[in-house]
């Protein structure tokens, strides 16, 4: 994430990024890296206030737990979008990312990333976002039909 401190000044826009974990602390490494390189994180302790803050204000990144509930509808949901969503894995010594959506576009089945892999596409990401002149991460969908079971 060091390269991408480096593509920071001050006219580029801040890339928004949701976390939806149980709790606050559960990708906090990532939160905290993810913030000193300029991202602007908000955090959703379920899927019904992600779906709140989504309609609150739209993301560039939504990254989530792989076993919450929830999850196909956010994802259905942003689906047309510009937003891109990843899916933590946990696995015996850490996680695998999933990557679900990008841009708004399904993208199941792309390859999983071990957490150095993600690392390097998510400076990627947050480079192209805030080298981006869009606001992206509106939802396609009026806030009223947005709405998780």
């Amino acid at each position: 994430m060091a390269s991408v401190a480096r593509v920071l000044s001050s006219e580029s826009r801040r890339a928004t990024v949701l976390i939806v974990a149980e709790t606050a602390t559960s990708f906090g490494s990532l939160s905290n890296r993810l913030e000193a390189c300029g991202c602007q994180c908000s955090y959703a302790g379920c899927y019904s206030e992600a779906a709140r803050l989504l309609r609150e204000k739209g993301f560039d990144l939504v990254l989530c737990a792989d076993n919450r509930d929830g999850v196909t509808a956010l994802v259905t949901h942003l689906i047309g979008s510009t937003t891109s969503v990843f899916r933590a894995h946990a696995v015996e010594d850490g996680c695998w990312w999933l990557p679900t959506l990008r841009r708004g576009e399904e993208c199941l089945g792309t390859p999983a990333l071990r957490s150095s892999e993600f690392a390097r596409a998510l400076e990627h990401i947050v480079e192209t976002i805030r080298c981006s002149p869009e606001r992206t991460g509106a939802l396609p969908v009026p806030v009223e039909e947005f709405t998780l079971s």
